[in-house]
């Protein structure tokens, strides 16, 4: 019957978002990480400390992790669609890291948006070690007679 095939369907693309994104939250976590489904919950595998915890009990890092990992999956299953989005912007959560997992995950994704993906990445923050990152940068400065915004490009021509 129909609903079959669908759920069918479903579960598929959910089997693959979730091999994506185990398979980016291990990249950038260097194997600690790793999703799995028990009784219907998500969890998390803490390879490094071999402990399983409930998504409620993470840090705000850790939540940022994983849901990092799971946009960037989500991403890359919808570039395969027939309108494939050719964006993505992350709004924030970089505060919640500590400076070297900062740098891991700003690498990552410079990696994945340079050499893998044909996406335009934008982000949203008001971290310098985060804005140093980019050659063009978006800025917006706001006082008392409103917003500018001033279009920085930091490749010389």
């Amino acid at each position: 019957s129909g609903i079959d095939l669908i759920s069918y369907l479903s579960t598929k693309l959910f089997d693959l978002l979730y091999f994506r994104t185990n398979k980016i939250i291990e990249s950038l976590t260097e194997g600690r990480y790793n999703l799995f489904i028990k009784r219907g919950d998500i969890f998390i595998r803490d390879n490094w400390y071999n402990v399983d915890r409930g998504v409620k009990s993470l840090s705000g890092g850790e939540r940022f992790l994983t849901s990092l990992s799971l946009a960037l999956a989500i991403s890359e299953i919808s570039s395969k669609s027939k309108y494939p989005i050719k964006s993505l912007f992350i709004d924030e959560g970089f505060s919640t890291l500590d400076i070297d997992t900062l740098n891991d995950v700003m690498d990552y994704l410079e990696n994945y948006f340079n050499n893998v993906s044909d996406k335009v990445l934008g982000i949203i923050t008001h971290i310098p070690e985060v804005k140093d990152k980019f050659n063009y940068i978006i800025e917006v400065i706001k006082d008392k007679n409103g917003s500018k915004v001033n279009i920085i490009n930091k490749i010389t021509v």
